[in-house]
């Protein structure tokens, strides 16, 4: 049987620190993973309650305006205050007929409006036919002229060919 040296406790120390110092960059990297979650965390926690108190906030704006609203009724009924006109417009005519006027004279606008759009419609339908029409022209124009150039081209070297054979 072997005997074992007996271990020193320096040494012992000395591992122990050299160990620790080994794992330093996987401690601070711990570290920052952790603040990290932490933050992410707290800005989940904090974008929460603060949707809680928006809405919170607009329910209570919804009921403060309820309250409005039925306070004035309740006066209105009462009444102690006149009800305001620009909230709830009423057209008190004796007889429907310059309703029905208003509304003949605005179906005219509307119509003559609609007559306008259709012939812009038109229009711009009739000026895209046309460039089309003419883009296709100069496609056609321009496949020509390489055809007459590709012509032209073989007639010279046909030419330059006959020269030197001959």
């Amino acid at each position: 049987m072997s005997r074992q040296a007996p271990i020193d406790p320096e040494w012992t120390d000395y591992l122990a620190a050299v160990n620790q110092l080994a794992n330093l960059p996987n401690l601070a990297d711990e570290r920052r993973r952790s603040a990290k979650a932490d933050e992410e965390t707290a800005i989940a926690r904090a974008k929460g309650a603060q949707e809680l108190a928006l809405k919170a906030c607009d329910d209570w704006l919804v009921y403060a305006k309820r309250t409005l609203s039925n306070a004035e009724a309740r006066l209105v009924a009462a009444h102690i205050l006149v009800p305001d006109a620009s909230a709830a417009p009423t057209i008190a005519y004796d007889s429907p007929e310059p309703l029905v006027e208003g509304l003949a004279e605005l179906d005219k606008k509307l119509a003559t409006e609609v007559a306008g759009l259709n012939e812009a419609r038109r229009a711009g339908r009739a000026r895209a036919m046309e460039r089309a029409a003419e883009a296709a022209r100069k496609a056609a124009l321009r496949k020509e002229l390489l055809r007459i150039g590709g012509i032209i081209v073989l007639i010279i070297l046909g030419a330059l060919l006959l020269r030197v054979i001959f």
